[in-house]
């Protein structure tokens, strides 16, 4: 819930300076997005249920990819055993060779 409290609150925090880069960034015209106050902001945040469709936002990822990290073995892990072979391979080489 906080996460997406967050992020809801950092989009209407930038999407107008993010628009105003992209449409300078293509040559057009356009005036800078004048400063909000932060009870503009809030109300943008709860007065919006959806987000814009572009391409500068991505659309929220889906969370079944999330609960399967918990059940698979990925990279960290892989790191972390090697890491720590190493560092114990250095910290005993008089012992070990």
């Amino acid at each position: 819930l906080q996460y997406d409290y967050i992020y809801t609150y950092m989009h209407n925090y930038y999407d107008d300076y993010i628009d105003y880069l992209d449409r300078r960034q293509r040559g057009l015209e356009v005036e800078p997005p004048r400063p909000q106050t932060w009870a503009e902001r809030a109300l943008r945040s709860y007065a919006r249920n959806t987000y814009p469709f572009s391409f500068s936002y991505k659309l929220p990822r889906r969370y079944d990819r999330d609960s399967a990290l918990m059940y698979t073995q990925h990279w960290a892990n892989t790191w972390h055993s090697e890491h720590s072979k190493d560092y114990y391979n250095r910290k005993y080489k008089s012992i070990l060779f």
